[in-house]
């Protein structure tokens, strides 16, 4: 029979994984909210969630190598349990492809896996202030500058053969959540398009790179 002690013990045990985990979710979400200055297409939840993975494997390492210290080596662990969520996390970055993901969005994916290992090897002071450190920098350009005061003025031209290829623009638009102030669209031997709109200057750049490689436009001008 279980001493009182040992109850407690365990009973402390489990609160301490419960409240850590907790305390990963919450931190995913933060850095998924901040990231969202950059347009990225992944859910909060999913950065909260791929947190409490890495921080799951990492307790579950460390829990195995105080209890078989004799044979496991704790710096083989940690480079496979760091290989491992490279790969998990750029399997899931390969299936959002298509979307042009900015660059800080993806490093932020990463950098939520680094804070779930923290905590799950006990250095949870260290997780705080990465997370704080993350959402600082990919929060700065709006606390310098009001949302709004970001956003230019920008106009697109683009001539085209067929009505779907305005379709895939419309959609390319929408999905970048472009502020579109004025659209015009000219049926003749060519589809002509013009469109005025109002985004950020890094929104400008990745909405061009997406238009330029898209199939059917036969010309493309911007201003």
């Amino acid at each position: 029979m279980m001493s009182c002690m040992q109850v407690f013990g365990a009973y402390l045990y489990h609160l301490n994984f419960f409240s850590s985990s907790i305390l990963v979710l919450v931190l995913g979400l933060f850095v998924g909210l901040s990231s969202k200055n950059y347009n990225q297409y992944f859910s909060s939840k999913i950065y909260g969630l791929i947190g409490l993975l890495s921080y799951s494997l990492s307790f579950l390492c460390v829990q195995l190598f105080k209890q078989h210290s004799d044979v496991i080596d704790l710096t083989v662990i940690v480079s496979f349990l760091s290989v491992s969520l490279s790969i998990i996390c750029a399997s899931m970055l390969f299936s959002y492809r298509k979307f042009e993901t900015p660059l800080p969005s993806i490093l932020s994916f990463w950098v939520v896996s680094c804070i779930g290992m923290f905590v799950g090897m006990g250095f949870w002071v260290i997780g705080v202030i990465l997370s704080c450190l993350v959402v600082g920098f990919l929060s700065v350009d709006q606390w310098v500058l009001p949302s709004e005061s970001r956003f230019k003025t920008y106009s697109l031209t683009i001539d085209c053969a067929k009505l779907q290829v305005i379709e895939f623009v419309e959609e390319i638009l929408d999905r970048f959540s472009i502020k579109v102030v004025e659209k015009s669209i000219i049926r003749g031997a060519m589809i002509h398009m013009e469109v005025y709109y109002k985004t950020a200057p890094l929104t400008q750049h990745l909405l061009l790179r997406r238009l330029l490689r898209l199939e059917g436009i036969l010309k493309l001008s911007k201003r």
